[in-house]
């Protein structure tokens, strides 16, 4: 069930209003990216950016000092706004929000950042300066900046409300923590009139749209990953701006590395050279802030690319969890005729044989590309699955096959393992053989090749 389809909306409205149709059955592998509200001409986006600024200052200046547990809380704590239907979870929309470990380690890469960069003049931004220490996933970046956006969201949504859906589908709410006010360093409480959704608790809950000019769906433009794979254009960067003092710390750090490792060859724990260049930047972060000012600058200097980018993969995001959801389903809907009386373990075994024999594999694949993550997968197989009755009680189990810890093969229920390489299917095979588990092949384990053969 899609927003356009709950509400009764033509996606096409949704669309030219903006905002992405999000699922209403689980949460839409998507997150907000601050860097495109920091680099967005959009008047409204630059406030939110600066109130995310002033509090991350805020933070900052509070940085030098030990926080209480309460300061703590107080401070870093961000609940998860699930009302906008964007994150990981693939039953509903909640999902586990910034606890502690999250403040934790916002205060840490906080307190690290402003030792390294108090003397030094640098645009400070959310994904900034949660680069120094590892522990801060997309996720939580993302939970964090919607906190400042809610009231946007919320005003986004009603205006929307107001002009598309019908008024018994709205009510009134009051929505806690909603705005953020800048002199208190506080978040208010406000009274919204939103679309809402009766969950199977039968709980009211209100629903946001958000724009999606701030999505991305694979990584932050500016990310930890990246920068510790960046070696290359940092060097060159240091060379260009003639920073050859840590351009050549940096090459230090580099040999030294290759150095120690090399006795390590016989051992069989050599590293590459691109590893060694990672460990090289990994090692220096927290050393000189010259590493982390080259890469934001290189960032800001591609700025266009994020939008660009941004633009290109919610476009794949649609066209996957969307449009591939609808068109397979309706392949299988045309079906159920053929899957009326079948048993489970039938209907598995007739589920595989159309993929192949209709060449559905190709719903599988996103932009031409295997599915890499098995979160993804399962949540397109949920998706497509809820639309077709005679499959969606069945309570089938999927799960890609590089990503299964084999000991967990449960052989009292029945599992669908699919794959796109053979290494991986070889793989599955000796572990049924070794630990006499074939016997339950085809009877409560199966398996789906989805390779694509022209």
């Amino acid at each position: 069930m899609y927003f356009s389809e709950k509400f009764n909306i033509d996606r096409e409205i949704i669309k030219k209003y903006g905002a992405y149709d999000i699922s209403l059955l689980c949460d839409n592998p998507l997150f907000v990216d601050p860097f495109l509200l920091f680099n967005s001409s959009k008047e409204d986006y630059k406030k939110i950016n600066e109130n995310i600024t002033q509090y991350l200052i805020f933070l900052l200046n509070k940085s030098d000092n030990v926080l209480t547990k309460e300061e703590l809380k107080k401070y870093y704590f961000f609940t998860e706004v699930k009302e906008n239907w964007l994150g990981y979870s693939l039953e509903g929309n909640v999902g586990r929000g910034n606890g502690e470990q999250f403040a934790y380690n916002l205060n840490k890469n906080l307190k690290k950042f402003y030792q390294l960069f108090k003397n030094k003049k640098i645009n400070i931004h959310l994904n900034s300066v949660c680069l120094i220490e590892k522990g801060i996933g997309n996720d939580k970046i993302s939970d964090f900046a919607v906190n400042f956006i809610k009231d946007y969201l919320i005003s986004y949504t009603q205006k929307f409300a107001k002009l598309h859906i019908d008024e018994s589908k709205l009510y009134w709410f009051r929505i806690e923590k909603a705005r953020f006010d800048n002199d208190t360093k506080e978040f208010k409480n406000i009274r919204a009139r939103l679309p809402y959704i009766i969950k199977k608790d039968q709980k009211v809950e209100y629903v946001l749209l958000t724009p999606i000019d701030i999505l991305r769906a694979d990584k932050m433009w500016v990310d930890r990953k990246e920068l510790v794979n960046s070696y290359d254009e940092i060097y060159k960067f240091l060379s260009v701006n003639k920073n050859e003092l840590t351009r050549n710390l940096l090459n230090e750090h580099f040999t030294r590395i290759l150095r120690e490792h090399y006795d390590d060859i016989k051992k069989k724990h050599y590293i590459t050279e691109e590893k060694a260049k990672s460990m090289a930047i990994e090692s220096l972060i927290q050393e000189t802030p010259d590493i982390i000012d080259a890469y934001i600058k290189i960032k800001e200097k591609d700025k266009n690319q994020a939008s660009e980018l941004s633009i290109k993969e919610i476009e794949l995001a649609e066209e996957f969890f969307h449009f591939g959801v609808m068109k397979i389903a309706k392949e299988f809907n045309n079906l159920e005729e053929e899957f009326k009386y079948l048993n489970k373990e039938k209907i598995i075994k007739k589920f595989i044989e159309v993929i192949k024999k209709r060449k559905l594999e190709r719903y599988f694949y996103i932009d031409g590309k295997p599915i890499s993550k098995d979160n993804d997968l399962q949540r397109f197989v949920k998706l497509f699955i809820d639309r077709v009755n005679f499959l969606k009680t069945k309570n089938l189990n999927f799960k890609l096959c590089k990503a299964v810890n084999y000991e967990d093969i449960n052989t009292t229920d029945k599992s669908i393992l699919m794959f796109y390489k053979e290494e991986h299917r070889k793989k599955l095979i000796n572990y049924l053989y070794d630990n006499n588990l074939i016997k339950h092949l085809n009877k409560s384990i199966f398996i789906l090749d989805l390779r694509m053969i022209s």
